[in-house]
């Protein structure tokens, strides 16, 4: 019984180290680009508002999660307000809503970072209940010179929930 305990543990530990896994902010630190993770997130932040800007969009809060507590950033004179999930679950009560950006993965290929970027939308409607919408955008983060440049790779699924639930919406 042990014996076929300690297989399976090898096994799992094969698979999953062999596998490719997009890894959270806590992982970055430990990446090669670890030095780095601030710049990356900040160039990531200048490409997604040139892509707001082309759409006629303007989301200036950012979920802390996945990248630390940061109070607030500035990037082209424009303040992020940076929210940890308790700020974000106050906003969302009584029928109200908010917009908000969210790091979902960075995962380092090949001399660059790819990151994958959420423009969250979560509401409590008075008749329609809790309802959580996101629309994920890749970006491709690469060391130009000495400083981090980011462009947008493609949009990429948009999905929805409806109702409270102890599963998570993002698969890390």
């Amino acid at each position: 019984m042990m014996r076929m305990k300690f297989t399976i543990l090898i096994i799992a530990v094969l698979l999953t180290g062999s596998s490719p896994r997009p890894f959270i902010y806590a992982q970055l630190s430990n990446h090669p680009y670890g030095g780095d993770k601030q710049p990356i997130i900040h160039a990531v932040l200048e490409a997604e508002l040139r892509r707001q800007n082309t759409a006629f969009e303007e989301t200036v809060q950012l979920s802390s999660e996945n990248i630390g507590l940061t109070p607030w950033l500035e990037i082209f004179g424009r303040k992020i307000v940076v929210l940890d999930a308790a700020k974000i679950r106050e906003k969302v009560k009584d029928g109200n809503g908010i917009t908000y950006l969210l790091f979902k993965s960075f995962e380092s290929t090949d001399g660059s970072v790819v990151v994958r970027l959420s423009r969250v939308i979560e509401q409590d409607r008075c008749f329609g209940g809790y309802h959580k919408d996101s629309k994920d955008y890749t970006y491709i983060a690469r060391k130009v010179g000495d400083r981090w440049q980011a462009e947008l790779k493609g949009p990429s699924i948009l999905t929805g929930h409806r109702g409270r639930s102890s599963s998570p919406l993002y698969d890390f």
